[in-house]
C-alpha cells in the first residue's frame, strides 16, 4: 500500500482535506497531522515517524508554505531522508 505524508501552511488545510479525501479514496493511506496525530505522543515525534514510513511526502506549495517554519522543517528532514535512505520518501 502506498503511504503519503502531506505537508501544507495552516491557510491550505482545505486543500489538503481535499486532497486527503481523493487519495484516502483510492486506497491509499494517508498522514495529515490534523486528521492522523495521535494524543499522547510528541507531535514532533509522529511527524517524523510519518516521514520515515511514507513512500511520498506531498508538498501544497502556497506563499504561506514558503513562509511555514513547520513546513520547512517537514520539507528538510523529508530532503534528508531522501538522500540517505535510497530515495525515500519522494518528495512531490
Amino acid at each position: 500500500m502506498i503511504r503519503v505524508f502531506i505537508s501544507f501552511a495552516s491557510p491550505n488545510a482545505d486543500l489538503a482535506e481535499g486532497l486527503h479525501e481523493a487519495l484516502t479514496k483510492r486506497g491509499v493511506t494517508v498522514f495529515q497531522f490534523e486528521k492522523s496525530a495521535r494524543a499522547g505522543r510528541s507531535a514532533w515525534g509522529q511527524v517524523y515517524d510519518n516521514i520515515d514510513d511514507a513512500d511520498y511526502v506531498v508538498c501544497l506549495l502556497s506563499r504561506d508554505a514558503i513562509k511555514s517554519r513547520p513546513v520547512q522543517k517537514e520539507i528538510g528532514y523529508a530532503d534528508h531522508r531522501n538522500t540517505n535512505n535510497d530515495g525515500r520518501p519522494e518528495i512531490v
